[in-house]
């Protein structure tokens, strides 16, 4: 079922690594009969080079009707879908001359703009993420150096607090023994 709102978007279906509307759903969208859409395409075949449209393959065809619930008419269709890339979306709304055309061809052209632009930014994040690890391992060592430094330091300051105690002790020793009395010579037998 197509969106109310934007029509067009759940009509792009990828094919052949490029988004595609097939006859049928065109048809929908500029609000004609497929068979009367078809013959208009016909009638101007010459504006319809192979980048702007194909037929599909059995496979191909059998494909959509396994996975979309929408296309399930299809599978007892005895012709074959005819595909319609981003270029032969928009020169098939020049060979209908409706206003209802005109408008789904501003509302085509947006939406395979807008989802170019998204494609794009998808682009950008996995970009971004991919590096995430490599930054993060980065910034992992450079802590790691900097722990490994400071607790060098740390060490260091350790030993001397320990060379500074064993002296304290030694002093603390040697003062005791200054102030002990000496020892005394027994009285008596």
């Amino acid at each position: 079922m197509l969106d109310k709102i934007n029509p067009v978007r759940d009509a792009i279906v990828s094919l052949r690594n490029q988004n595609i509307i097939l006859d049928v759903d065109l048809a929908r969208l500029y609000e004609v009969e497929t068979k009367h859409f078809n013959q208009a395409v016909k009638r101007n075949i010459e504006k319809f080079p192979e980048d702007f449209m194909f037929k599909l393959t059995q496979e191909e065809k059998d494909e959509l009707v396994t996975n979309c619930d929408r296309f399930a008419n299809l599978k007892h269709s005895s012709s074959m879908p005819t595909a319609f890339t981003e270029l032969g979306v928009i020169q098939a709304a020049g060979i209908l001359k409706s206003n209802v055309a005109i408008r789904m061809s501003i509302m085509i052209a947006r939406t395979f703009v807008a989802m170019m632009k998204e494609l794009e930014q998808q682009k950008v994040n996995e970009q971004f993420v991919a590096a995430l690890p490599i930054q993060l391992e980065d910034r992992l060592g450079e802590i790691e150096q900097r722990l490994d430094k400071q607790q060098g330091k740390i060490s260091s300051q350790n030993r001397q607090f320990d060379i500074v105690v064993d002296m304290l002790q030694e002093l603390a020793q040697v003062l005791e023994d200054s102030t002990k009395p000496p020892p005394r010579n027994p009285i008596g037998f």
